[in-house]
């Protein structure tokens, strides 16, 4: 499938697109946008250097994911979470995965729904050549797009998608309300966001704060330990409503067995108690009136 050009804009000036000569190009700057070996990338001129390093951890070497992809499904438990919890929370249609990785997501969607329009995407397009295009091709159906753009400032005019998914990506972004308000945006009304990421109170930050500082240190990425109550800020300050945003503490899907234990514990402790002083996941649900 080509990509369906009426549905987007131009993510630096918002203008309009057409092909032009057999390019797609922006009716009113004139960028250009290339596909590169099935990528199409739809990046903004200008990013954060944390999102451009993210390109650089599949730049070189091919990783495993490439040249063994049912690894990335096999021995990942939240792709079967994705599959037993999530997916049912939308509805056949035009489905985004944002910062999707190995995009297994979007594989799945399609498998489940393959009348339905997937566009997978991830800031990196080393990462959707060298793993997601490698993985998809473990289902029954791909994804119907791979798309390189910026979470932040996405190509999709107003009201043209039916869901969006994002997993354990928020965390990487320098502005993770500015992204909560084009998931608003690209939305169409009774359209459903579903997010997965983890709360992190300080009182735990010097467990995962060495993991966190030896990604950033050896990749140049953002790795941010977000606590409970500034997940709470970052939707107040985004026109997500913050009621969209629950905690999850079923351990069924840890794939580590000390956070499996510990996930145990915490999973029979009060809500309340829990986000304030335990590491938990949270989603965020948003369906748009």
């Amino acid at each position: 499938m080509s990509i369906e050009i009426d549905i987007l804009q131009c993510p630096d000036c918002a203008g309009g697109l057409d092909l032009v000569e057999n390019e797609v190009e922006c009716l009113q700057c004139h960028r250009q946008f290339k596909a590169q070996a099935g990528v199409n990338d739809f990046r903004p001129r200008s990013l954060e250097q944390v999102k451009y390093q993210e390109d650089r951890i599949f730049a070189e070497d091919p990783p495993i994911e490439q040249q063994r992809p049912w690894r990335k499904i096999i021995g990942h438990p939240w792709a079967l979470r994705f599959d037993l919890e999530i997916v049912d929370f939308f509805k056949q249609g035009r489905f985004l995965e944002l910062g999707g990785g190995s995009c297994y997501a979007s594989a799945m969607y399609k498998s489940i729904f393959p009348e339905g329009i997937v566009y997978a995407s991830d800031i990196s397009p080393n990462t959707l050549h060298n793993v997601a295009i490698p993985t998809s091709r473990c289902f029954p159906v791909p994804p119907d797009v791979f798309i390189a753009l910026d979470a932040e400032k996405t190509p999709f005019k107003d009201r043209t998608l039916d869901a969006v998914f994002a997993q354990s990506m928020i965390h990487h972004l320098p502005n993770p309300a500015r992204m909560f308000d084009e998931v608003q945006r690209i939305l169409k009304p009774g359209g459903c966001f579903v997010a997965i990421d983890a709360a992190i109170p300080r009182l735990f930050r010097p467990v995962f704060g060495g993991i966190a500082q030896e990604w950033e240190e050896k990749w140049g990425i953002q790795e941010d330990l977000i606590p409970y109550p500034r997940w709470v800020q970052l939707l107040e300050c985004s026109k997500l409503p913050p009621s969209s945003l629950r905690i999850y503490t079923n351990p069924r899907y840890q794939s580590r067995y000390l956070f499996k234990v510990m996930g145990q514990v915490v999973h029979r402790i009060p809500e309340s108690m829990a986000k304030r002083f335990f590491p938990v996941g949270v989603m965020i649900v948003y369906e748009k009136d």
